[in-house]
């Protein structure tokens, strides 16, 4: 996997994303939308400590699995300019380290489910980003608000 694509192709889908919950509105934050699943600021924000999460693998050599689930005590989850800047904050510290060297991203690091190669936690940690962005479109969609564009040609 070339790492330079495919962290400029997280980057593309973290700005869908980001659009994604600024189309919500400021009210619809904090409440469930569709029956059984977290609001969409918790969801959101979710993605985000799942990504820090990873980060901090990548930094340690070690997943700590609780960090994938709890969200941060100072993050306002009913308010866009609290997650935009959580968000932010996260991408850009993972960002920051993918432009480490080629050895660091070849490096391995301890999960529950064994010693995983690090690109391989960073594709999934992509994966589950696009996942929950399918959940908020699909809330966007259940408020009658059109999502926004996720593939190239949609956005012509």
């Amino acid at each position: 996997m070339d790492k330079r694509d495919f962290f400029a192709r997280w980057d593309e889908a973290f700005r869908v994303t980001r659009q994604t919950v600024e189309a919500f509105p400021q009210d619809a934050l904090g409440r469930e939308v569709i029956a059984g699943l977290r609001p969409p600021g918790q969801i959101f924000c979710h993605i985000f400590a799942h990504v820090n999460a990873v980060f901090n693998a990548c930094v340690t050599g070690r997943l700590v699995e609780s960090e994938l689930y709890v969200l941060p005590d100072d993050v306002d989850t009913t308010s866009h300019t609290s997650l935009l800047r959580y968000a932010q904050k996260v991408m850009q510290q993972l960002f920051a380290h993918a432009s480490v060297g080629p050895e660091v991203w070849d490096q391995k690091i301890d999960t529950r489910h064994g010693i995983v190669p690090m690109d391989t936690l960073c594709l999934d940690s992509f994966a589950h980003e696009l996942h929950h962005r399918g959940q908020l479109a699909t809330m966007l969609r259940v408020l009658d608000i059109k999502p926004p564009s996720v593939c190239r040609h949609e956005q012509q």
